[in-house]
C-alpha cells in the first residue's frame, strides 16, 4: 500500500482502541490503517478485524514493557508511507495531509514543548511519527528500545540524539504542531489553531479519554 495509518496496543490500553479508531476513521475514511498486536484480549481481535486493514503480530517480540515495541512494529510496515499514531491520540480532523511532511531516512514528529520547556533542551513527542519506508533510525531505534533499560520509547529516541543538535536535524524533521497537540500543551495555553490531534498523555488524560468516551 502507498501511504497508511498505524497503531498498536496490549490488553492494558486495549481499551481506548474502539474511540481512537472510530475518529481516525470518521476523518480520514480513504486511507488504510494497520494496527500491531502487542497482546490485544480474544475479545478485541474481532474489532481490529473489522476496523484495521493489516495486522502486524507483535506478541512475540522482546521487550521489558509494551510501548517499547512500538518502533520494531513501525520498522515492520507494509506502507510506502506510514505515519504512527499512539491511541490516546484523539483525532479531531483530516490528517491525510500528514504524508507530505516525510523525508527519506528521517522521522516526522512534533516537538514536544513542555519536555523542552521543562528539560531546557528540544525533545521530540513520539506519539505521532510519519515516515517513508524503513529508515535506518528507525531500525536503530527499535534495536535500542530492547538493548537500553531506558524508560520510554520517547526517551531512548532522544538518548539517541546524544544532545546533538544537528544529530538531530539529520534524523528528525519537525512536523507542525497541529498534528500533535498534548494535554500539556492546553494546560501551558500552547495550543495552535487548527489543531487536528490531541495527545492525552498520562493518568489525567486516560481520565479525560475515559470523559470523551462515556459523553460520546
Amino acid at each position: 500500500m502507498d501511504k497508511a495509518f498505524m497503531t498498536g496496543c496490549d490488553s492494558v490500553t486495549e481499551w481506548q482502541l474502539p474511540w481512537f479508531l472510530d475518529n481516525l476513521k470518521s476523518h480520514c475514511p480513504d486511507i488504510p490503517i494497520i494496527f500491531a498486536d502487542f497482546g490485544v484480549s480474544n475479545d478485541m481481535l474481532p474489532i481490529v478485524a473489522e476496523k484495521c486493514d493489516y495486522i502486524i503480530e507483535m506478541t512475540k517480540q522482546d521487550s521489558k514493557r509494551g510501548w517499547m515495541k512500538k518502533p520494531h512494529a513501525m520498522a515492520s510496515t507494509v506502507a510506502n508511507k506510514t505515519c504512527w499514531l499512539d491511541t490516546d491520540c484523539q483525532v479531531i480532523g483530516d490528517i491525510s495531509d500528514v504524508f507530505k511532511y516525510v523525508k527519506p531516512e528521517k522521522l516526522s514528529m512534533v516537538e514536544d514543548r513542555p519536555w523542552s520547556k521543562r528539560r531546557e533542551e528540544k525533545w521530540h513527542n513520539s506519539g505521532v511519527v510519519a515516515f517513508e519506508k524503513v529508515p535506518r533510525v528507525l531500525v536503530d531505534w527499535a534495536k535500542m528500545c530492547v538493548e537500553k533499560d531506558i524508560d520510554g520509547d520517547q526517551e531512548v529516541l532522544h538518548w539517541m540524539m546524544g544532545g546533538d543538535q544537528l544529530r538531530r536535524l539529520r534524523f528528525i524533521e519537525d512536523l507542525p504542531h497541529i498534528y500533535n497537540v498534548l494535554r500539556l500543551d492546553i494546560l501551558d495555553n500552547k495550543v495552535p489553531a487548527g489543531k487536528r490531534v490531541i495527545h492525552w498523555t498520562g493518568k489525567k488524560g486516560n481520565d479525560e479519554i475515559r470523559r470523551l468516551m462515556k459523553n460520546g
